[in-house]
């Protein structure tokens, strides 16, 4: 019977112990996109790991479980200014993928950064 209750207090340890946050970590979100466009050209950009949370267990990504859920990026220019040049928004499928297609500005050229969440997913260089 102790060997029993020993186990039972461990598993109960061990159980506590795993639901702190510190150490898990869900996968972040990732983007593909051309790193270069011309002005006006619209940018398709491919997302990863959207998800609606983190399993704080395991750092699993907790998945939409329909359709409903969308994601909105920004265009954001990366010269002194850094304003929002344009949004684009898509829904997001379960398995956490998602399209969004930028229009850049006809007027803007230079480095942009494409933003989710206030989180750069990476530049594209805009030339005329």
């Amino acid at each position: 019977m102790s060997k029993t209750w020993a186990i039972g207090v461990v598993a109960v340890v061990v159980g506590i112990a795993g639901c702190g946050a510190s150490g898990a970590s869900c996968p972040a979100v990732t983007a593909e996109f051309a790193p270069t466009a011309a002005s006006g050209e619209i940018i398709e950009v491919d997302l990863a790991n959207v998800a609606s949370g983190c399993n704080d267990q395991g750092g699993l990504a907790i998945p939409f479980l329909d359709n409903s859920a969308s994601i909105e990026l920004e265009v954001v220019s990366v010269d002194t200014r850094e304003q929002v040049l344009a949004t684009g928004n898509s829904k997001v499928a379960k398995d956490g993928t998602a399209v969004v297609e930028l229009t850049i500005p006809s007027n803007e050229v230079g480095t942009m950064s494409v933003v989710y969440d206030g989180v750069s997913l990476g530049t594209v260089t805009v030339a005329s």
